[in-house]
């Protein structure tokens, strides 16, 4: 992203991206100004896109919200099916997470061991869940 009056240049993460606009997480501390003229480019499907932007919102010293002003036809076609690529992949991890989560099932119990297990004697206590089988962990789906 590039002023167009001032020349500030700044790299960021594009989040929140819509044909409109969106917001951009840069990694330093800017000093755009609301109603600035930006410059943005950008790579979809190894083709960069280049478009020009007016700065709207300034959350923090290191995101901005801008909204588009300059696009071209070819560039917008680009942006809706990066647009919907996105959600698509968004759907598809949402779903696998719902399919995990379904499939998740209580493990039961362990078989008993063929090795006498311990005596415990009045003045000890097991610690609780002692013996109430495995205990689940969080998983990330694969």
């Amino acid at each position: 992203m590039r002023s167009l009056s001032s020349g500030i240049r700044a790299v960021g993460k594009i989040e929140n991206l819509s044909l409109g606009g969106c917001r951009i997480q840069v990694g330093d501390r800017h000093t755009f100004r609301e109603g600035e003229n930006v410059e943005m480019t950008f790579t979809v499907r190894q083709l960069p896109l280049r478009v020009q932007a007016s700065i709207r919102q300034l959350h923090s010293s290191d995101a901005v919200g801008v909204a588009f002003t300059l696009l071209s036809e070819r560039g917008r076609s680009q942006l809706q099916a990066l647009i919907e690529e996105l959600g698509e992949i968004l759907r598809d991890q949402v779903e696998s997470l719902i399919q995990y989560q379904s499939s998740v099932v209580a493990f039961p119990a362990a078989p008993p061991s063929s090795h006498p297990s311990p005596t415990v004697g009045p003045s000890q206590k097991e610690p609780p869940g002692f013996g109430t089988g495995p205990v689940p962990i969080n998983r990330r789906p694969s």
